[in-house]
């Protein structure tokens, strides 16, 4: 193994760690029987898969030859893939851990979302999920120093009680209108009156940090 593959390999198994405490299950180097029909012969370094949120990883090498090339031709694989979102891991780096904002900044943050949602509905979409992080970060401290998958994101709230199987299911409605969106489907069509009740949810899970 070259010393490139042996870099390579150690970001894999830093994530892996990361990846599996976020409730993925995580296939490296995926074989052919677990790739989607859509990558064609293209394989990815690894695959997350756990419940709507499935991931294709591709590890970029400093200095490696081609590398956005290869990024460009795996986005251009995955136009119209709703059920499928890109994560690029450059091997090298320290995984960021994300600091809590407070509740005060969160509420502002959500009072923005409202302020686009009749105007621009992706826009508010995309920050009420940033809100939502941003909360979720609030009352789940020891569980999200890292930057956390829309996906888990849910599960952690659905898994504690804070929310009903019901907000839970509109939330991954969202979840995937988000991931359209932010993959750069820009045309999807998001509907104000499926975001604003979930603004609404998101500022009764911040009220009782506000008292």
């Amino acid at each position: 193994m070259s010393e490139a593959e042996e870099t390579e390999r150690a970001t894999l198994e830093k994530m892996s760690k990361i990846w599996v405490g976020q409730g993925f299950e995580v296939f490296i180097q995926p074989s052919g029987k677990l790739l989607p029909n859509f990558l064609q012969r293209y394989r990815p370094d690894a695959l997350l898969i756990k419940d709507d949120d499935k991931v294709l990883v591709e590890v970029v090498r400093k200095g490696q030859r081609n590398a956005e090339e290869r990024v460009r031709r795996l986005k251009e694989l995955m136009v119209n893939q709703n059920e499928w979102r890109l994560e690029v891991v450059y091997s090298g780096e320290d995984v960021v851990s994300v600091r809590r904002v407070a509740a005060d900044k969160i509420l502002e943050s959500l009072r923005s979302a409202e302020d686009l949602l009749t105007k621009e509905p992706r826009a508010s979409l995309l920050l009420f999920w940033a809100s939502l992080e941003a909360t979720v970060r609030n009352l789940f401290p020891n569980q999200t120093s890292r930057p956390q998958s829309p996906g888990r994101i849910i599960e952690l709230l659905a898994g504690s009680g804070e929310i009903t199987p019901s907000e839970a299911q509109s939330l991954r409605h969202l979840m995937r209108l988000r991931n359209r969106v932010i993959h750069g489907e820009l045309n999807a069509v998001v509907k104000p009156s499926e975001v604003k009740p979930m603004l609404q949810l998101a500022r009764q899970l911040l009220e009782p940090r506000l008292e």
